[in-house]
This record gives C-alpha cells, sequence and structure tokens, in this order.
C-alpha cells in the first residue's frame, strides 16, 4: 500500500493536512508548559517573623523573612488587616496596629483577596502592666529649629514628658559600647538638650519598654515630634538615657562635686604633681564627659611606714616595707546622681570610700575624708 494514495490520505486512512495540524499541536504542548513555568507569579512563603512577642497597646515593626515577597502584598494580623513594606523578594517589614489584643496569631499574607502564605501561630501579643519611670540623659542630634519645640512640660503622646532641661548646647559626639563612650564627630549645626523625663512604659518579661526599646542605662529612646509648617514631615527626637530612678525617687542632673581625699604616694610625689592636672579617666557618661580636675594640695605631708586602708566603714592598719607620704588633696570631679547616690567612674563619692587620681606621670590613691556636691552644672532650667 502506497503512504499517500490518490485522495492525499497517509496509509489510506488519515488525512495528510490533519496528521499535519496533530504533530504540530503534540510539538506546542512542552512549549506552552515551558512558558507557563517562565511566566507564572511565583507564589510567596513566610520563613520567619522577628520579634515573635511583642506587648500590647505599643508600636511595633516585625521584620519578616521569607521568598518570592512582591510589591501590593497586604498582611494581616489574625484578624486585623496591616501593610506589608517589601524591600526586596526575602525581606518585609510589618507595622502591627496597636488595636492588636493579647492573644497568640497566625501570620497572613494575601493578594487581592486570596490567602497565598500562612504562618501559624507566628506572633504572640502580651497583656502588660503600665509603670512610671524617670530618665535623666540628654536629647541629641537635634537641628536649632527642632531644639526649640523641647521644653519642660512637653509631652510625647502617653510615653513621656519633659519634667525640665538645660538649655541647648553643641552636640557632642559620642558612641556607646557597654559601659564606655568612644569620641565621634558630631555633625554641624547638631543640638543637644539634657533633659529629665517622666516615662510610662509597659512591662514585658522582665523589662520596661517603649516601643521595643528597653527602658534602661545607655538605651536611646525616639519619640515622634509634632510637625513643623517647613518641614511635615515626620521626624523623630532620640533620647539617650543615663540614668533610670523610679518615680518616686529624686532625680537629678549631673553636678560637680569637690571633694578633699588623704592620698598615698612615693616620696617626691608632690615634686611632681600641679594643681590643674586632669585625670585621664575618663567619665562613662554621655551626659558629662568631664574629668576630674586637681585644684589644690594641702601641706599636710607626712612621711610614714603605717598606713590606714579605709573603704567605707571599714579600715586598718597596713605596716609598708618604706616609706610613703600621705597628703591631702582637693579635686573638682564630675558626678553623676544614681539611685545608690552620686558616683564617678561608677564608684560612689562619699566621705570613707576610695578615691583614686591617674595622669601620664603618676597614680595616686588614697579615700575621701569630705564631700560637698556643687549646684547642678551650670545653665538655667527652662
Amino acid at each position: 500500500m502506497p503512504v499517500l494514495d490518490e485522495r492525499g490520505r497517509l496509509f489510506g486512512k488519515i488525512n495528510l493536512i490533519d496528521a499535519v495540524v496533530v504533530v504540530l499541536a503534540l510539538g506546542l504542548i512542552p512549549l506552552a508548559y515551558g512558558a507557563f513555568l517562565l511566566f507564572r507569579v511565583p507564589k510567596p512563603s513566610i520563613v520567619t517573623l522577628q520579634p515573635t512577642q511583642v506587648a500590647a497597646g505599643q508600636p511595633a515593626s516585625l521584620l519578616l523573612t521569607g521568598e518570592n515577597l512582591r510589591p501590593f502584598l497586604r498582611a494581616r494580623i489574625g484578624p486585623v488587616d496591616s501593610p506589608l513594606f517589601v524591600q526586596n523578594p526575602t525581606t518585609g517589614e510589618i507595622k502591627l496596629p496597636q488595636t492588636v489584643q493579647p492573644g497568640t496569631y497566625d501570620i497572613a499574607l494575601f493578594d487581592e483577596g486570596q490567602e497565598l502564605a500562612r504562618k501559624p501561630g507566628a506572633l504572640t501579643v502580651i497583656a502588660t502592666e503600665r509603670i512610671e519611670m524617670q530618665a535623666v540623659g540628654a536629647f541629641v542630634g537635634l537641628t536649632r529649629e527642632d531644639a526649640e519645640l523641647i521644653e519642660a512640660g512637653t509631652t510625647f503622646g502617653t510615653d513621656a514628658q519633659v519634667v525640665s532641661v538645660r538649655p541647648p548646647q553643641a552636640g557632642e559626639g559620642g558612641m556607646r559600647i557597654g559601659s564606655n563612650v568612644f569620641p565621634t564627630t558630631a555633625l554641624p549645626g547638631d543640638q543637644r538638650i539634657p533633659a529629665i523625663l517622666k516615662l510610662t512604659c509597659a512591662v514585658v518579661t522582665t523589662e520596661c519598654r517603649i516601643a521595643q526599646t528597653p527602658v534602661a542605662r545607655g538605651a536611646t529612646i525616639s519619640f515622634p515630634l509634632p510637625p513643623r509648617k517647613d518641614k511635615p514631615e515626620n521626624r523623630d527626637a532620640k533620647f539617650l538615657i543615663d540614668e533610670v530612678f523610679p518615680a518616686d525617687t529624686r532625680a537629678a542632673f549631673p553636678a560637680v562635686a569637690t571633694i578633699r581625699a588623704r592620698f598615698i604616694g612615693e616620696p617626691g610625689i608632690l615634686k611632681v604633681m600641679k594643681v590643674g592636672d586632669v585625670d585621664l579617666q575618663r567619665s562613662p557618661t554621655g551626659v558629662d564627659t568631664a574629668r576630674a580636675v586637681l585644684v589644690a594640695v594641702e601641706s599636710q605631708e607626712q612621711l610614714t611606714t603605717n598606713w590606714v586602708w579605709s573603704e567605707g566603714v571599714l579600715s586598718r592598719t597596713v605596716q609598708l616595707p618604706q616609706p610613703v607620704v600621705t597628703f591631702i588633696g582637693t579635686i573638682r570631679v564630675p558626678v553623676v546622681f544614681t539611685p545608690s547616690g552620686w558616683i564617678y567612674q561608677y564608684r560612689p563619692i562619699r566621705v570613707g570610700n576610695s578615691f583614686s587620681f591617674e595622669t601620664a606621670l603618676f597614680t595616686v590613691s588614697g579615700w575621701i575624708v569630705d564631700v560637698k556636691i556643687g549646684e547642678e552644672r551650670p545653665g538655667a532650667t527652662r
């Protein structure tokens, strides 16, 4: 039998045109599937959410990581819709509405009403107790115009109220790492306003927080500033905390103490020491980075081999192997008030406590015999 008969049929059964159409259709199937895979929109997924626990009634930002995230997706926290800001295909940010009640919620992603991804039990909102505290510190990095908005009585929502402030100062560059402050270059025009705030924070586990920031020494809390006509955009005032106090205790700005201390040193030490010597031990507080300064050396020099060591109410006599000189020195010391009293270099400044003074040429140690706390640092409260 011929392949094509006189009527143009294959093997006398299939029309040639029909056969060509069938072959083309079969060839288009893999092409269509490949085009579907190439042009389809991949389904997003949720991998992690941080933090997984927040306080009720507090503004919070949730960092979402996932895959195939894209603009115009919406997030839903339990029954509450929330905007999703997509930074890239693997990272997004969810602004937690303050209306979300305590409980554990799923996080879901939607597009035009269709649910695309869900992470069960991803977020826990904790019921919180709100308490009042006080904080001594400074607003930092302000422009001159924004500095004028901060004065005694200024409020930042229900979270904070300014109790008292000092006049603005030129910005002081400083970066805190642990208990140390490292100097940096302040931007031109930056203003710094020492202030005492009354704070209302939410107790979360062992911390009291405003937003997600613990109210603690060294923390920086951002407060929204009221809008100005020339700058309607949102701006923040950053408050660097130097000390925290309960609401019912005294809070005070840093001050300058004049102390008299009995020091011990090698014979001839008084020939090296001179009025105006500056302590190398920089104060670790962000509010006051000044150093202690020697202002007088009294003439009560004594040569002895017996040293009376004192620490608070404890004292004992130590027999020294060689003679030493003891004398009285007067020092001006920048001090910071804490719930346990005035301190310098995290050491209490009170009669009977030890005190050391160090320069590039000498180091002397002794104990405090008299303390006078001067007026708070110059500048009227406004």
